[in-house]
């Protein structure tokens, strides 16, 4: 796995498929700026359009489901001396697009505050959208695993689903439900805990340290939830095991109480599976006649997996999107 170039790109977002019993914790919605893959002006100019267009999201995402979301910003903190001179870089490029950044120096250490940042709770978000879905007329199968599918057909564990689109957004493992995106998308595991409520901390916002490989939050109850250390792992992370190990689970232990300074007893521990790509951007593909597959977010999902959910619905349904000519520059 190589290093990222710029962790608001490539940062180790919160898996959202943790278990039912893990904590009603919130994922960061942050706006996604792409490294350019060169440096003439026509890709700039696509990568400063796809990272208004995330902003632009994130206050979808809240008008939406206000109840869920809370926009007070986030944290890029540097671990190094190299990713303080990386933050510097950061700032005057966003400072040049117009983009809302401010530097930051506070307990966390020193980097960049984010201010359009925002975080929000993924299953009261998933249930008002699943109301909404159903008043308007949808169907919702839960706990149903799908076990193959083919042009109009999906075969699950409780039968048979028929219809004349399939849209396959699983992100992690999704090369193993559609053999087709072997060597596209690759499924990684992320692992995370959660403390019992830590009065000896405050934390404002999540946090994103060390290149986007640890990253924290401070949920309103006081409890702390924490991930990462995937990079000191490479080899045994690429995995479509999604158990959490002791290797990674000390180590990220070893955060929380030396860098995060959380001293409460660990409640609940975690992982998931989420998939990677070769590029900066997700997939969107066409593999069998009448199917559609999204995903390989890079750990980065939480916002662009929405744009790309909007865009491959509007592609099967009417064989286009506005969103298309965006994210193809």
């Amino acid at each position: 796995m190589d290093s990222p170039t710029n962790p608001r790109s490539q940062q180790l977002e919160m898996p959202s498929n943790s278990p039912l019993n893990a904590p009603a914790w919130s994922e960061n919605l942050s706006a996604e700026s792409f490294p350019a893959l060169s440096v003439d002006a026509t890709t700039d100019v696509c990568v400063v359009g796809l990272y208004q267009l995330t902003l632009d999201e994130i206050g979808r995402i809240t008008t939406e489901t206000t109840a869920c979301v809370q926009r007070h910003g986030s944290l890029r903190i540097a671990a190094s001396a190299a990713e303080e001179k990386d933050c510097d870089l950061e700032f005057e490029a966003m400072v040049a697009d117009g983009f809302p950044v401010e530097p930051y120096k506070g307990q966390e250490g020193t980097g960049l505050y984010f201010p359009s940042d925002a975080v929000m709770n993924p299953l009261e978000r998933c249930q008002m959208l699943a109301h909404t879905a159903a008043v308007a007329g949808a169907t919702l199968h839960e706990q149903t695993r799908a076990i193959s599918l083919r042009d109009g057909e999906v075969s699950t564990t409780n039968g048979i689903i028929r219809c004349e689109k399939i849209i396959v957004a699983v992100d992690g493992k999704l090369e193993i439900l559609l053999p087709e995106l072997t060597g596209k998308v690759r499924t990684a595991r992320l692992q995370m805990l959660s403390t019992a409520p830590a009065p000896e901390v405050d934390y404002a916002y999540p946090v994103y340290r060390r290149w986007g490989y640890d990253y924290w939050q401070q949920l309103p109850d006081g409890r702390v939830v924490l991930g990462g250390c995937r990079d000191r792992f490479e080899g045994a992370e690429w995995t479509a095991n999604s158990e959490p190990t002791e290797e990674v689970q000390d180590c990220i232990e070893s955060v929380l109480r030396t860098v995060v300074g959380v001293q409460q007893p660990v409640e609940r521990r975690w992982a998931a599976s989420v998939a990677y790509t070769d590029g900066i951007l997700p997939v969107m593909e066409q593999p069998r006649p009448g199917v559609w597959a999204i995903g390989g977010y890079n750990g980065t999902g939480n916002v662009i997996g929405k744009l790309y959910g909007r865009m491959v619905a509007q592609m099967a349904v009417t064989g286009k999107s506005e969103l298309q000519a965006v994210f193809e520059g």
